[in-house]
């Protein structure tokens, strides 16, 4: 159980991320 949240919250700021770089890139 643990090991899933962990997992979900690391997918989550890898999102965050990647939304962060398309935002860098595009300014």
């Amino acid at each position: 159980m643990l090991n899933q949240h962990d997992s979900f919250v690391e997918i989550k700021t890898e999102e965050n991320a990647s939304k962060q770089m398309k935002n860098m890139y595009s300014v």
